[in-house]
């Protein structure tokens, strides 16, 4: 019973992608306009960075499951502090904005959790 089982997920795997890892993703650009800072404060006026390289590919690392057709919990209808456009070197693009506090993130698809230093890293970036 156990190898059926272990086929069964195996063939799901293949067919459906289930247990398949997102296969890495390079940066070309990402395009932040920056509203609210980690505080809370609103930043008048806004504040548009454009990250490449490296930077791009730094702050893609913050948000998991990135570019990923995978929902996160459901949607609670915080408001935004930051967007982000992300551009792939394949030509793909992905829309992320971030909450207040930036510690919740969403591509329209549910609420998922930003990795830790994401305001401080862009922060950094703006100075």
């Amino acid at each position: 019973m156990a190898d059926f089982n272990s086929f069964l997920i195996a063939i799901s795997g293949a067919l459906f992608g289930f247990g398949a890892s997102p296969k890495p993703v390079t940066m070309e650009r990402a395009f932040a306009t920056l509203y609210v800072d980690g505080g809370g404060r609103l930043i008048k006026p806004p504040m548009r960075l454009v990250l490449t390289g490296d930077d791009a590919d730094r702050l893609a690392s913050y948000f998991p499951s990135l570019g990923v057709s995978r929902p996160g919990s459901k949607p609670s209808g915080w408001r935004y502090a930051a967007d982000v456009l992300f551009e792939r070197t394949d030509g793909t693009e992905s829309w992320v904005r971030i909450g207040y506090g930036y510690g919740v993130w969403t591509e329209g698809s549910g609420d998922r959790s930003v990795r830790p230093g994401a305001w401080e890293f862009l922060k950094r970036r703006a100075m």
